[in-house]
């Protein structure tokens, strides 16, 4: 019964144009549920993790927008330290990546359950992604 079509069709993907800017989204989210969208585009959902996920269309010139939700998981205390980040990638080799936008709270800290927060690709941040 598994194998069956449910008779549903899928979602169409979004049509992403070539990204100008490789991201990555990294979370470190231990006892809790974290979902994160970028530039209303990409989708990542994280639980109980440390992991990074490539960002669908990348990062744009000029502003960016993060949404993130949290939730705590059965079995976590809801007072353990969070990470949300987004980092630039190089295609220069020996650049290191550019830490563009980050969301942290310590152990015992009080974590939003939702947020929308900006990061700005400038002119700087451009330059340092090609190695000058």
């Amino acid at each position: 019964p598994e194998a069956q079509p449910s008779g549903v069709v899928p979602p169409t993907p979004i049509e992403v144009r070539g990204a100008k800017h490789i991201a990555k989204v990294y979370v470190f989210c231990p006892g809790r549920e974290v979902q994160v969208q970028v530039n209303k585009i990409s989708r990542h959902r994280f639980a109980n993790a440390k992991e990074a996920e490539i960002v669908i269309g990348g990062a744009l010139d000029g502003p960016n927008e993060v949404q993130f939700s949290t939730k705590k998981l059965e079995g976590g205390t809801g007072k353990e330290a969070l990470s949300i980040r987004v980092y630039l990638m190089s295609e220069v080799a020996g650049v290191m990546p550019i830490k563009a936008f980050e969301y942290q709270v310590k152990e015992d800290g009080a974590v939003k359950p939702f947020g929308t927060e900006n990061f700005v690709v400038d002119a700087a941040t451009i330059a340092k992604l090609a190695g000058k």
